[in-house]
């Protein structure tokens, strides 16, 4: 049976302005309260129920139609329109609670100013225009101020060149609704709606359109303007089917474009549904979203639009309870200027999906006050497919503030924990600005290949903070071909362990350091790759912030001596100058053939990871390969027997710690799939709206050649159509509702499986303690962090993940949900030596040398000595009073990593002491 179709909610979520703009709003629509009593020949109703036939049996009216000058309607009265009827320049004075109803089978015409109005001053306003299933409104050149035209399911609708003024919703559609004209966009034109919190809302609404869907421009226009006090939402759909909006306006002041409700088009829940052609023309403050989309599937097109706005341009994210059949979704030719332009989160580890991100112009402007990472195309883990071409994206500064928090989280392109397969080509990106900001960034995601993208940043001075072009953490899978990277601090940045990289073809320009590997970083072997260092004015074209072993083991490179400048490598002698390198343009080279690559297949660097034991400050690096190998040989098994060493490794692995919190990542990835039963009840679902979509198809392709006769039968096998899809439609929300409950009980257990883990070393108890806040979060059990689970974020997310594990990354991902602006991102500051960047040219370092990271430290401290330790130097450590805690003998190396086991907390001298020169000591703060 059909459930009931009732009226949305009134929305308590509202959110206070400034008392200036209050006082503009207040002064612009409010005003003394106007009579409800009509004067000089008007009609003053009396009664309850008051039914329009027997005001024209009374002689009340005249038969037919009536340009009748004003009627009022009594508080809690129903004015029934239960024959047809044309009303002509009418005023309606609707006091409190009073509504009009259009009565099955009955058409209502309100046409040439009518005007329908609240005559009290009740802040609610009254009840406003309902029609019910079978009835019609046909309404042109009409005024509907502080009520509701509600068209429920199975109605009819013609509304031309009316303005909907100061109510909470505008347009309530629920269920089937269709145009008086079947199929003829401008029976919805010319509309204005004004100052509403929901001025338009869907309500699992199916085959309903907004302006001409198959128009290849906005030649049906609808406006949308906000000057109301409260956030609002321009068009808001819930539970809706095959729904389309093309050629909608927004504009007009919006109070401050922060809150989660501010949204132009708002998706929940939906399927198939089209956002084209739309945009928004602000004149105070901005839209917080412009198309904003959350757990909707089928195939999705949000094309052609012109957005501003402050949040995001277009934000889609799908997470928990959904339906994981998100076919594809298209992002083409919009022209977005906001502090973010795409989002992409999507949790629901569906591989059958296809992003198609295509010719987009993004233009970006920072607000520091938001709390979130800004970007222009930014990918949260996505599985499915993903196309990345010919975007460009300009970063426009409304403010370059070199203090701006985000440091070099400011990025053209983020792609963080996406499997892909991605693809990224040719797109245009620049960041030409004074603050901290990255091309491509890319972190803990594998299996994309990078083309023919131009990135031109900034190099700036020393007392700003760095450009990247390419930054890449703990990856694998990938593939750079042909990319072209102008102006930067640091050109590519490969930091944590990164595995089956093919690093090929890169033109630099103008930089300080073209390459960089923070300490312990890794790159599996790079052979001939045709990097091109050779021509640009630089500092270092390649710096390895360690030592000459640690980088040929860590990140073996071989090259032409003509691509690159061996005298501006560090350490000196990294770089295997042997060889021949190919070049972009190159006679028979691709990049197809550069990249191609089989993210399955063993590497060198897997072997070192199960055969090595690592150099001190290496084993968070190698727990890093476990982790991927151990991954590889599970979706590959044959690959288990490659060698002894392997197959022991595996069988330790699946009852361990690397198979622990992998099982983990790939229980939390399934969380939003349906159970066995609930997918069948699903796919029976799916199944049979599939098959009624097909005959509504039929119907609307045979419509336009069909005769009158046979018109008709069409729109009523369609209206029948329609009535099964709704209900159809409603039984997805149970199977919803029942998917909620599941994913909260998966979501339990996947955090007692957490809560058992047996972690023994620093990184595997950071893991397991910051898994608890991310999959709570994720799972939406917390809304927002108390202010101690705020300080665990921070003081993680600012660790070095080569130390600390890849907890860091989780822990910076939830920091980016709330405001702190004294985290730099993803720079990998907190692992540098101190002042590494400006001491090995511009500055001598600190301390004589002498210089400690992280600081503070908790397990383990990385010492940089500043030059090759003699024969007898040592490191002593002592707390204030000089009681010496450690010493130990260094000789003939630049770096050592220190043990603190069983220091307790607190500020301590660490020195170098030498027979040829006078001790150097530098302040150690130790925290846990």
């Amino acid at each position: 049976m059909l459930r009931a179709l009732n009226s949305p909610p009134h929305s308590n979520n509202l959110i206070t302005i400034p008392l200036l703009f209050f006082i503009f709003i207040f002064s612009r629509f409010s005003g003394t309260a106007q009579s409800c009593t009509c004067s000089g020949g008007g009609l003053n109703l009396t009664g309850n129920s008051i039914l329009l036939s027997d005001l024209v049996s009374g002689s009340q009216l005249p038969p037919s139609g009536s340009n009748i000058g004003c009627i009022s309607v009594p508080a809690n009265a129903n004015l029934k329109i239960d024959i047809n009827y044309i009303f002509s320049g009418t005023t309606f004075n609707m006091a409190a609670n009073s509504r009009i109803t259009v009565e099955t089978g009955v058409r209502l015409t309100l046409q040439n100013i009518c005007h329908l109005k609240n005559c009290d001053g009740d802040p609610a306003g009254w009840g406003g225009i309902i029609v019910q299933g079978g009835g019609e409104i046909d309404m042109s050149d009409c005024i509907l101020e502080n009520g509701a035209l509600q068209a429920r399911h199975l109605s009819k609708i013609r509304l031309v060149d009316n303005n909907f003024r100061e109510a909470t919703y505008g347009l309530i559609v629920q269920g089937y609704v269709s145009f008086i004209h079947f199929e003829d966009p401008d029976d919805f034109s010319g509309n204005n709606f004004y100052s509403h919190i929901y001025a338009i809302y869907l309500d699992h609404a199916n085959f309903f359109y907004i302006g001409d869907k198959n128009a290849g421009s906005a030649t049906v226009v609808n406006t949308i303007e906000s000057y109301t006090s409260d956030l609002g939402i321009g068009v808001r759909m819930v539970g809706c089917r095959n729904v389309g909006v093309y050629g909608l306006n927004i504009t007009g002041v919006f109070p401050t474009g922060t809150a989660d409700m501010d949204k132009m088009v708002s998706i929940v829940d939906c399927a198939n549904v089209a956002v084209k052609h739309c945009s928004t023309t602000v004149f105070l403050g901005v839209t917080a979203y412009g198309i904003y989309c959350s757990n909707s599937f089928g195939v999705l097109d949000f094309s052609n639009n012109s957005i501003t706005s402050a949040s995001a341009g277009i934000y889609l994210e799908r997470f928990g309870g959904d339906y994981n059949d998100l076919k594809k979704c298209t992002m083409k030719d919009n022209d977005l200027n906001s502090t973010r332009g795409i989002v992409i989160e999507d949790y629901t580890a569906d591989e059958g999906t296809y992003y198609q991100i295509e010719e987009n112009e993004i233009d970006f402007f920072p607000k520091r006050s938001y709390w979130f990472y800004p970007g222009g195309i930014l990918l949260n883990r996505v599985n499915g497919r993903y196309d990345i071409y010919n975007n460009t994206v300009t970063r426009l500064s409304a403010g370059n503030d070199p203090t701006y928090p985000y440091g070099a989280e400011l990025r053209c392109i983020g792609i963080d924990y996406c499997t892909g397969p991605g693809k990224v080509d040719d797109n245009t990106l620049g960041y030409d600005m004074p603050l901290a900001n990255t091309g491509i960034g890319v972190s803990t995601s594998r299996n994309i290949k990078f083309t023919l993208n131009t990135l031109s940043g900034r190099v700036q001075d020393e007392n700003r903070p760095g450009s990247h072009g390419i930054m890449v953490t703990n990856c694998a899978g990938l593939g750079f071909c042909c990319n072209t990277v102008e102006s930067t601090d640091f050109g590519t940045q490969f930091s944590s362990a990164n595995n089956d990289i093919k690093f090929y073809t890169t033109t630099y320009g103008e930089h300080d350091t073209a390459l960089y590997f923070p300490p312990a970083a890794a790159l599996n072997k790079q052979i001939n790759t045709g990097n091109d260092w050779g021509d640009a004015t630089t500092t270092l074209d390649a710096y390895y912030t360690g030592s000459l072993v640690q980088a040929q083991i860590n990140a073996p490179f071989w090259t032409s001596t003509s691509n690159i400048n061996a005298n501006k490598i560090s350490p000196s002698g990294w770089f295997f100058l042997t060889g021949s390198d190919p070049y972009c343009g190159q006679l028979n080279f691709t990049c197809v053939d550069a990249i191609s690559q089989d993210s399955s297949s063993i590497t060198d660097q897997d072997s070192s990871a199960l055969t090595n034991v690592g150099a001190e400050n290496e084993y968070v690096l190698r727990f890093e390969q476990q982790r991927q190998l151990f991954r590889k040989l599970k979706e590959n098994p044959d690959l288990i027997e490659w060698n002894g060493a392997v197959t022991d490794f595996y069988d330790q692995a699946e009852t361990g710690i690397v198979g622990a919190f992998d099982s983990l990542g790939q229980r939390f990835r399934r969380l939003g799939a349906l159970s066995t039963g609930l997918n069948d009840q699903y796919t029976d679902y799916m199944e049979y709206l599939d098959s009624l979509t097909a005959l509504v198809e039929d119907i609307q392709e045979a419509y336009p050649g069909a005769t009158s006769n046979e018109k008709a039968d069409l729109r009523e096998d369609m209206a029948d159509l329609g009535e099964e899809i709704t209900g159809v439609l409603y039984g997805l929300d149970t199977l919803h509702d029942q998917a909620a409950a599941e994913f909260q009980e998966g979501l339990a257990r996947l955090l007692a499986a957490n809560d058992s883990l047996q972690t023994v070393e620093t990184w595997e108890t950071n893991e397991k303690e910051i898994n608890v806040l991310l999959f709570k979060h994720l799972g939406r059990l917390i809304d927002t962090f108390t202010n101690a689970e705020k300080q665990q974020i921070i003081e993680m997310a600012e660790a070095c993940p080569q130390y600390e594990g890849a907890g860091v990354y989780k822990a910076r991902l939830l920091r980016g949900t709330f405001i702190d602006s004294t985290f730099a991102g993803y720079d990998e500051s907190p692992c540098m030596p101190a002042g590494f960047k400006v001491s090995k040219v511009k500055l001598p370092a600190v301390a004589g040398g002498l210089s400690v990271s992280p600081n503070p430290a908790t397990d383990r401290v990385f010492i940089h000595l500043g030059h090759t330790a003699a024969l007898d130097d040592r490191i002593v450590l002592q707390d204030l009073t000089g009681r010496i805690l450690l010493s130990t003998t260094v000789a003939l190396v630049s770096e050592i990593s220190l043990p603190l086991t069983g220091i307790p907390s607190g500020l301590y001298l660490l020195s170098r002491q030498s027979a040829e020169s006078a001790p150097v000591s530098v302040k150690l703060v130790i925290s846990r």
